[in-house]
């Protein structure tokens, strides 16, 4: 049996299967009919980068689309933020996880987008997901101090540089704010009763 080659480059530019047809006969008088389905390519549309998020909060919904019908998205990254390193297909977002980062700096996933339509995949999009560090506050000792005594200066510090640390005191009738920024700046203590009073100070890193 002789076997005849049909090349060429297939194009289809429109949002459904095509069929391309071929008639071929050949030197023995027999004629043959080929039937060629052609999947058009599939397009993603563009997708933002995101805004930074703390660790164990939601990353935000993904939501992902493209100009053609039937298309399903698949995603990929190296790393781990939270976010499956690969996943799909998904027909219209990335649902929320958890974002994760065990470092002490940012760290920033270049998600890409895959689309595929019947098997075909189109060109990739990329997005960057960053996830700030969560930062570890310096534990302090508890303190004991005289009704009238200034404290001293009470350090609040964290592991991640330039983090922004605020303070709730309860209750605030020790001399001492309800709340505050930073480090613990010298206060008059106050104890008009006659027994100990005690404060709980809770203390929140932000990076």
């Amino acid at each position: 049996m002789s076997q005849i080659a049909v090349t060429g480059i297939l194009h289809n530019n429109t949002s459904s299967v095509l069929t391309a047809t071929y008639s071929i006969n050949t030197s023995t008088g027999q004629n043959y009919t080929l039937h060629v389905l052609v999947t058009p390519l599939p397009v993603a549309d563009p997708i933002d980068d995101q805004e930074p998020v703390c660790p164990t909060t939601s990353t935000p919904i993904i939501n992902v689309s493209g100009p053609k019908p039937n298309t399903v998205f698949f995603w990929s990254y190296s790393g781990f933020i939270g976010i499956p390193t690969a996943g799909g297909p998904v027909t219209s977002f990335i649902q929320p996880y958890p974002a994760v980062n065990n470092t002490n700096v940012l760290v920033t996933a270049n998600i890409s987008v895959i689309p595929s339509i019947n098997g075909c995949t189109g060109d990739p999009v990329t997005f960057k997901m960053p996830v700030k560090p969560m930062p570890d506050i310096t534990k302090n000792p508890d303190r004991v101090f005289c009704h009238g005594v200034i404290t001293p200066l009470i350090n609040l510090t964290s592991n991640i540089p330039g983090s922004i640390i605020t303070w709730v005191n309860n209750p605030p009738d020790i001399g001492l704010s309800a709340t505050g920024v930073g480090s613990i700046l010298p206060f008059t203590a106050t104890n008009a009763s006659t027994v100990p009073v005690s404060a709980r100070i809770d203390v929140t890193g932000f990076s």
